[in-house]
Formats: structure tokens, C-alpha cells, sequence
């Protein structure tokens, strides 16, 4: 079992973090994670569109990705997906460079 905080903080806002198996989107079959500003809320897929488990480090960039989605939405910033994708993985390496965790697995 994958745990993260039970929510993080947005611009004041509290985000539920849920990871599901995969999303039952058509919209393509990489669609790893989304958030909704209406909910409150993102959602994670733990399962690549192979069906295997996608590695933590990954869940947890895709976590980050969706973070600063938020923070963009809140903001009303305008970023492509190029510069979100980068802000994560850079955001990622600080982090792991410090030794901080977003997700751990459960014994």
C-alpha cells in the first residue's frame, strides 16, 4: 500500500492525495494523474498502461506534476505541459537530494 500525507495544502486549499489502479479515461493511455481545483483533489494511478506497478519515484514526480497543476489553477498561471513536466522533475531532484520522501510504501 502506497502512503502520502492525507492531504497537502494549496493555496490554502486542502487536496485530497488518492492513488487509484488506472484511470478508465479514453483520453489516452498515458494519463498517469490529474487534480480537480471543484474537489480538491488528486488522484494517482499506481498501474502503467501495461498493468505493471510504476516505480515510487515516478508516482512520486507524477504527484509533484499535479501539484503544481494545482498551484497553476489557483494562481490562474498559464504553463504548458513542457514547463510543468520540468518544474517536476527539477522539484523531484532537489527533494531526493535531500533525502525527502512525497510517498512511502506501507510493511
Amino acid at each position: 500500500m502506497l502512503i502520502t500525507l492525507p492531504y497537502v495544502q494549496v493555496g490554502g486549499l486542502a487536496y485530497s492525495v488518492d492513488f487509484i489502479n488506472a484511470f478508465s479515461s479514453s483520453r489516452d493511455n498515458h494519463h498517469y494523474g490529474d487534480n480537480s481545483y471543484e474537489s480538491s483533489s488528486i488522484r494517482i494511478a499506481r498501474l502503467s498502461c501495461d498493468g505493471s506497478e510504476r516505480p515510487l519515484q515516478i508516482l512520486e514526480v507524477t504527484l509533484l506534476h499535479e501539484l503544481i497543476h494545482a498551484v497553476e489553477a489557483i494562481h490562474a498561471l498559464e504553463m504548458d505541459e513542457d514547463t510543468i513536466a520540468g518544474l517536476a522533475h527539477g522539484l523531484y531532484q532537489v527533494l531526493k537530494q535531500y533525502g525527502l520522501q512525497l510517498i512511502r510504501e506501507s510493511e
